[in-house]
């Protein structure tokens, strides 16, 4: 973060820890969570136990951001909402606020927080917050409100925790904290508090889709019509080939930006940006083209391409409603 030193002699993981991390993680949801289809009837409360065993939970500090992102991108793959940046940045604060006790409940998963923003704020009830991911299992909820400059920490102990039916498997859920808040600290204490969930959630949001386009790709190299493999058809292999490049490009601005952050260069700033920006703008019609080389098998609920759709719009949703001031465009214009 912008106002954090990253210690001396602590890079953080690098890419053979890294894929070793992901490959943990791979296992961890071949046991608990197979694939994407588990979302329906998934225990999220189980995955987050078994977080807590591999020590996913104990990331609270600066250098290990790209670890957390990494679990997080993983778990999209699968469509598994366990939020491990949510679970990083509420370390973090208790860090920075000099809370060891706190950072310690994080780890041994006694506490299991969750992220909230007050949505159109100036029309929402106090006290209430929407579109809250694992509400269900969380004991605790940190409300970053940008407008009151706050990040509020709430026991979910007296707190009405209602799951709301849409877009989101397992739901997102309305969360009314019922008295304030046990501390409060600034939001511009931690002026990339918001940045980096959005990139978790973008970074989840690429590998559900991800996912999605190898089935799509799986699909082409199986699928025969008029004696001939789909994928062979030109119109086919142009919706994946474009889907690839996209994709590709996207990993490398996830890996650029972890690079210019472990460098300490203020740079990570603008290529988180554009990456959210990229995201934000690409990753619906790749979804939508593997859907259309999926065909029919895709819209059923026993493929795993319905639960990633919803898991990737979910999370594209909750970019659109926790998005930047100003545009990446706006943002060079102006300085």
């Amino acid at each position: 973060m912008s106002n954090i030193e990253l210690p001396n002699g602590a890079p953080g993981l690098d890419a053979e820890e890294l894929e070793a991390l992901v490959d943990s993680v791979r296992g961890v949801c071949a046991r608990v969570w197979p694939d994407a289809t588990a979302s329906a009837t998934g225990d999220l409360a189980e995955l987050w136990t078994a977080a807590v065993r591999q020590g996913w939970t104990e990331l609270g500090s600066p250098e290990l951001l790209t670890a957390a992102i990494a679990i997080q991108a993983e778990l999209g793959r699968h469509a598994a909402p366990l939020p491990i940046v949510d679970i990083f940045l509420a370390s973090l604060v208790a860090q920075l606020h000099g809370d060891d006790a706190l950072v310690a409940a994080i780890a041994d998963g006694s506490v299991r927080p969750v992220v909230a923003h007050p949505l159109n704020a100036g029309n929402s009830q106090r006290g209430v917050v929407r579109h809250v991911e694992a509400a269900t299992i969380a004991t605790h909820i940190l409300i970053a409100h940008p407008g009151n400059n706050s990040l509020g920490w709430h026991s979910l102990s007296d707190a009405e925790v209602t799951p709301l039916e849409g877009m989101a498997v397992p739901s997102w859920s309305q969360v009314r904290v019922l008295s304030e808040p046990e501390w409060s600290v600034p939001l511009s204490d931690f002026p990339d508090f918001l940045r980096i969930r959005r990139i978790g959630l973008a970074a989840r949001a690429t590998a559900a889709v991800a996912r999605t386009h190898e089935y799509a790709l799986e699909h082409a190299n199986q699928r025969k019509q008029f004696g001939k493999l789909i994928g062979s058809f030109q119109a086919v292999s142009h919706r994946l080939v474009n889907s690839a490049i996209t994709l590709t490009a996207a990993e490398e601005l996830l890996g650029h930006i972890g690079e210019l952050y472990a460098a300490q260069d203020p740079a990570w700033v603008l290529a988180s940006e554009i990456y959210i920006e990229y995201i934000e703008e690409k990753l619906p019609s790749i979804q939508f083209d593997s859907h259309h080389t999926l065909a029919a098998i895709g819209y059923f609920d026993e493929s795993a391409a319905p639960w990633l759709f919803r898991r990737a719009h979910a999370d594209l949703a909750q970019l659109a409603a926790i998005a930047s001031d100003h545009s990446v465009g706006e943002y060079l214009l102006d300085s």
